[in-house]
């Protein structure tokens, strides 16, 4: 698959060895075609590194605010985390957002998409 659009959460919260919580849900982005498919993640601070991949990261539900990511155990992922969701139909994201950064490979900001709905 190859994303649409991509949305950034922080992980807010690992209750369980085998489950994350994101900063993420329906509010957020769009469901109707599929969940998110994690694409990546990247440990805070300065430089950002990534977290090791090749860990399955599934997102399994989602409430409101809120996004469930089923991880391995040994996955090193960690609250304060960045997680990079894909989104493969985007027409349903962008109606809940008014401003898009477009970005380019290194992330930095290079315009704002205003959106109107």
């Amino acid at each position: 698959m190859v994303s649409a659009i991509e949305v950034w959460a922080p992980v807010l919260s690992r209750p369980e060895p085998d489950r994350i919580i994101v900063g993420l849900g329906k509010r957020d982005v769009s469901f109707d075609a599929g969940m998110p498919v994690v694409l990546t993640a990247r440990e805070r601070g300065e430089p950002w590194r990534e977290v090791r991949s090749g860990h399955r990261r599934t997102v399994t539900a989602l409430n409101d605010q809120h996004a469930f990511l089923d991880v391995d155990d040994s996955d090193p992922i960690a609250v304060s985390d960045l997680a990079c969701l894909g989104i493969s139909h985007p027409c349903t994201t962008f109606d809940k957002w008014q401003a898009i950064s477009i970005v380019d490979d290194e992330y930095r900001v290079m315009e704002i998409a205003t959106t109107r709905f």
